[in-house]
């Protein structure tokens, strides 16, 4: 049995919810954050608007971590049966497909790059990891992901907090490319 975890990436504009069957524990989801992060960085150095959009964060997240666990999967051998760790959570009706996470995790992207605010971009983009562990170990409740969409805590005896954390990126001006509306 894993240790199933819900994945919420949000933004002010949109949030995008994952589940993720293995390894959902604070050891481990907070550093492959923070890993991640630093790879979408890298990756889109020049797109910088690319890291404030839930969609794409959450695409990119998707195929990273598929990536890296069959690089891992592959020292055990070939034989080793590999399933893809990070899906969606909803179908397309939005319901939630599976209901037994132990965690829910919130990574908070930055302020979208938009027209509004091209001619003042930030010097740099700010993400927050948010972890709890569930007190009855079923998922969020639709009210909870509604506080969660709207980057409210989650607070109460059912959602414990075990992680805050933030991951800074400083940006250079030529860095930092329009978002179109």
């Amino acid at each position: 049995m894993g240790t199933r975890s819900e994945i919420y990436i949000r933004n002010p504009m949109g949030c995008i919810g994952l589940w993720k069957h293995w390894d959902g524990y604070p050891d481990y989801m907070v550093p492959m954050f923070k890993e991640f992060l630093k790879y979408a960085f890298k990756r889109w150095r020049g797109f910088m608007h690319w890291l404030t959009y839930p969609e794409d964060m959450a695409a990119l997240l998707i195929a990273w971590y598929d990536r890296k666990s069959v690089k891992e999967l592959r020292k055990f051998g070939r034989d080793y049966p590999i399933n893809v760790d990070i899906r969606p959570l909803f179908n397309v009706n939005g319901e939630k497909m599976i209901e037994d996470a132990e965690y829910a995790w919130v990574l908070d992207l930055p302020e979208p790059l938009t027209a509004d605010n091209v001619w003042n971009p930030p010097r740099e983009l700010v993400f927050r990891i948010r972890g709890y562990r569930l007190k009855y170990w079923n998922g969020l409740t639709p009210s909870e992901i509604e506080k969660v969409a709207r980057g409210e805590e989650l607070d109460g005896p059912r959602c414990r907090k075990v992680a805050d954390e933030k991951v800074t990126f400083k940006l250079r001006r030529k860095a930092v490319a329009l978002a179109q509306p």
